[in-house]
C-alpha cells in the first residue's frame, strides 16, 4: 500500500458571487455601519421565504440589512449597530401562532406543534417576515390543485394566486401561499402560462396581465399537476414600457444548499427597478411600469447542470456556476451539487461490521480491547468509556468499507465517536486523531484538524465531542461524535478511512492529568485515541 499525502481545498458552501453593475454592493457580515448619512432600507431573512421544521426541532434565524447606500450587512439575529433611524438597534421577533413555533429573543425558532405560522422580525422601521411549516415527519404530498379554478380580471395589476394541498398523513391545508407549500414538499413545485401572450406568471403565483383573452395558468409537482382558467377583459390600452424606469439590481433567490444529482430545481431571482421590485421571476415577466421582459441563465458547467426554460436538470456532481442576467445586469450564485445517497440494504451496513477490512498499528501504551478487535467497534457507538479499542501515542488504524461506502452527499457525511469527555468537574479528555479519507487506496485526503488548539475547540479533529449513546447515531445534531463531510476535502466518495493518533500524550496537553493531578493517559495499554463505532450518514451501496 502506498499513501500519499495531499492537502486539498475545501469546496464550500454556497457562496455569493457580486455581479453587479455598479460594483457597490457588498456583505461583510460585521454587523456595523459604515456609509456616511445611509438609513436603514430594507430588512429581509437569509436563504428560503419557507422553513420546513419537525416538531421539537429548533433553528437560528439571521437577517440580512441592507441600507440607502446599497451597502448590506448580513448575519443579524439580536443588535445591530444601525442608523440614525433605529432606536436602539434591537431586533425585535414575535411569532403568530405560538402553538405552531415559538421563537426567542436571539431569532431562534423552536417547533412546538403541527401547522404553519409567520415569524416576524422587527428593527427600526422596517419588518421582515418567514413563513414555519411544522410537521410531525416529512410525509408525501398526495393531492395538489389551485385554490380557485376560474379567475377574472379587468385591471393591469398583478394577481396572487393561492394553492390546496394534501398529504398522505391525512392532513389538509388550503388557501396556501406558493411559498409557504414549496417548502413543505420534496418536489419541484413549478408554475406555467399556456398562453404568455395573454398572461405570464412567476415562480411565486403572481400573475401579470399582458392583453385581453384567456389563458391556463400550470401547477406541477413531481407526478402532480392542475390547471385553472384565467380570463382578462376590459385591458385599457397601455405603453409597453415606461420613461424613467431603470433597472437597479437582478439577485438570485434559489436555496443553493442540498442540490443533488438527479433533481430538477425552478430557478428564481428578483429584478429591483427605481418603480418597484418584481419577485419570483424564472423566465417571462413583467416590469412595474409594464414592460415585457425575459431573464436568461447560464451555467458555468453542463455537465454538472444544464438549463431550459428557468428550470435546472441536475446531471453531475461537483460545483457550478449559476447565473441571471437581464439587460446589463447579473447576479450567480456557487452550488455544489452532491451525491444523491442510496438506502443502505440493512441498517447494520450504515456502521462497521464483519465484512469491512482492518489494518490497525498500535502505538505507545496501546491496545486496550485488542482480544476483542475488530467486534469491539462494530455496529452503533455505545454508552461508557470501555467499549472502545485504544491506538495508543501514535498508533492508526485503516478501515477499508465493503458494503457501503461512504459519498458526498447533502448534509455532513460521516460520524466517527471516540470517547471523549466534556466536564466542568473533571476537565476536558479528548485524545485527537486526525483523519484521512480516499477512494482508491493511494491518494489520501486529510480534513484540518486543529489538534493542539489552546482554546480546547480542536475543530476537524476526531477524538473531540462526546457520545450520545442514547439518541439516533445517524442523527448528527443529536448523536455526539465527530462528523465529516467529504466536501471539505473535495472527494466524491470514500471506501477508505484512516484514522491517525495525533500522540497528545504529553505533560503541557490537557489530557495528561485530571483536575486532581492525576495521571490520565500515559497509562499501559490505555494511551491514545479510543475508537467505539463509524456511522455512514451519506453512502452508496457497492
Amino acid at each position: 500500500m502506498i499513501i500519499c499525502f495531499f492537502i486539498a481545498g475545501a469546496c464550500g458552501g454556497a457562496d455569493r458571487i457580486d455581479l453587479s453593475a455598479d460594483g457597490s454592493s457588498f456583505d461583510d457580515g460585521s454587523g456595523s455601519l459604515s456609509g456616511g448619512e445611509a438609513v436603514l432600507e430594507e430588512l429581509s431573512f437569509r436563504g428560503s421565504s419557507t422553513l420546513v421544521l419537525t416538531k421539537g426541532e429548533s433553528k437560528e434565524l439571521r437577517l440580512s440589512v441592507m441600507l440607502s447606500n446599497a451597502v448590506t450587512y448580513s448575519n443579524i439575529t439580536r443588535l445591530f449597530d444601525g442608523p440614525g433611524d433605529l432606536a436602539d438597534g434591537t431586533v425585535a421577533w414575535f411569532s403568530n401562532n405560538g402553538e405552531v413555533a415559538s421563537v426567542s429573543e436571539e431569532g431562534v425558532i423552536t417547533a412546538v406543534g403541527p401547522g404553519a405560522t409567520t415569524i416576524e422580525a422587527t428593527l427600526g422601521s422596517k419588518s421582515a417576515g418567514i413563513n414555519i411549516v411544522v410537521k410531525s415527519t416529512m410525509v408525501a404530498l398526495s393531492a395538489l390543485k389551485f385554490h380557485e379554478q376560474f379567475v377574472e380580471s379587468s385591471g393591469w395589476d398583478s394577481l396572487s394566486l393561492k394553492l390546496d394541498a394534501s398529504f398522505s398523513d391525512g392532513s389538509i391545508y388550503e388557501d396556501l401561499l406558493p411559498s409557504t407549500l414549496r417548502g413543505m414538499v420534496d418536489c419541484d413545485l413549478n408554475f406555467s402560462s399556456m398562453k404568455e401572450n395573454v398572461a405570464l406568471i412567476s415562480q411565486t403565483g403572481e400573475i401579470w396581465p399582458v392583453a385581453n383573452g384567456n389563458a391556463a395558468m400550470r401547477l406541477a409537482c413531481g407526478d402532480l399537476a392542475d390547471a385553472m382558467t384565467l380570463r382578462l377583459s376590459g385591458l385599457s390600452e397601455r405603453e409597453e414600457g415606461a420613461d424613467g424606469e431603470i433597472i437597479r439590481s437582478i439577485d438570485v433567490t434559489v436555496d443553493s444548499s442540498d442540490w443533488v444529482v438527479g433533481d430538477v430545481r425552478t430557478l428564481l431571482c428578483d429584478i429591483e427597478f427605481n418603480t418597484g421590485t418584481v419577485s419570483g421571476v424564472s423566465t417571462s415577466f413583467v416590469s412595474p411600469a409594464g414592460s415585457v421582459g425575459a431573464v436568461s441563465w447560464s451555467s458555468s458547467d453542463e455537465s454538472i447542470l444544464t438549463i431550459s426554460n428557468g428550470r435546472a436538470d441536475l446531471a453531475g456532481y461537483g460545483e457550478v456556476v449559476v447565473t441571471a442576467r437581464f439587460e446589463d445586469f447579473a447576479d450567480a450564485v456557487v452550488v455544489n451539487v452532491k451525491i444523491a445517497p442510496e438506502e443502505a440494504v440493512s441498517t447494520a451496513d450504515r456502521f462497521l461490521g464483519d465484512d469491512d477490512e482492518y489494518i490497525i498499528s498500535y502505538g505507545e501504551n496501546g491496545g486496550y480491547g485488542s482480544h476483542l478487535f475488530p467486534e469491539i467497534v462494530h455496529g452503533m457507538p455505545q454508552t461508557g468509556g470501555t467499549h472502545v479499542v485504544s491506538f495508543g501515542g501514535g498508533g492508526y488504524l485503516l478501515i477499508i468499507l465493503n458494503n457501503y461506502i461512504i459519498v458526498d452527499g447533502p448534509g455532513v457525511d460521516f460520524t466517527i465517536f471516540e470517547n471523549a469527555i466534556q466536564s466542568e468537574l473533571y476537565g476536558n479528555f479528548a485524545e485527537r486523531a486526525q483523519v484521512y479519507v480516499s477512494e482508491d487506496d493511494y491518494t489520501y485526503f486529510p480534513f484540518d484538524c486543529d489538534g493542539y488548539d489552546p482554546e480546547e475547540v480542536y475543530a476537524g479533529c476526531a477524538g473531540v465531542m462526546p457520545v450520545n449513546a442514547t439518541e439516533n447515531p445517524l442523527d448528527p445534531e443529536v448523536s455526539g461524535g465527530d462528523s465529516f463531510d467529504l466536501g471539505d476535502v473535495g472527494l466524491s466518495n470514500a471506501k477508505y478511512i484512516l484514522i491517525v493518533d495525533l500522540d497528545t500524550c504529553v505533560t503541557d496537553d490537557p489530557t495528561y492529568y485530571d483536575l486532581n493531578g492525576d495521571l490520565l493517559c500515559a497509562v499501559s495499554g490505555e494511551q491514545g485515541f479510543d475508537l467505539d463505532a463509524v456511522a455512514i450518514l451519506n453512502g452508496l451501496n457497492e
